[in-house]
């Protein structure tokens, strides 16, 4: 059940993502793209908080849990982003100045998340096994 939920919430941000890509061939302006990727990322972050159906202060593991959380949205965020720039680059000789520092920066912003994330996860399993040995 968990499986066809995770297929669920991916599909729902491809639907997102196409009716943002119709939208900018329709409109002719790039302006629904600013709804796009922060959706897919809000999208994932509550599909994930709420995926074990249970509140989180049910849950012994809060931290961890919300760290996968926070890292799973970013990473979609950041995969959209991505996707976007390079479908309409095909085009263009370079990108635009904000599209390059948007891109720089949200490669930063990935990068520390994803380096704190395994190195929190690292930080407890340490604590978690040297607490155990002590027992």
């Amino acid at each position: 059940m968990k499986l066809h939920r995770n297929y669920v919430v991916a599909a729902l941000i491809m639907l997102v993502i196409i009716v943002c890509l119709i939208l900018v061939r329709y409109l002719g302006n790039p302006a629904p793209l600013a709804f796009c990727t922060p959706a897919a990322g809000v999208i994932t972050f509550f599909a994930l908080l709420s995926d074990r159906g249970t509140s989180l202060e049910a849950n012994g593991s809060n931290n961890e849990r919300l760290r996968q959380t926070i890292a799973a949205a970013v990473i979609v965020q950041y995969l959209v982003l991505v996707g976007i720039v390079a479908h309409f680059i095909n085009g263009a000789d370079k990108l635009p100045p904000v599209t390059e520092t948007m891109l720089t920066s949200f490669t930063t912003v990935t990068s520390v998340v994803i380096a704190f994330y395994f190195g929190a996860s690292a930080f407890v399993d340490v604590k978690t096994k040297s607490g155990a040995e002590k027992v």
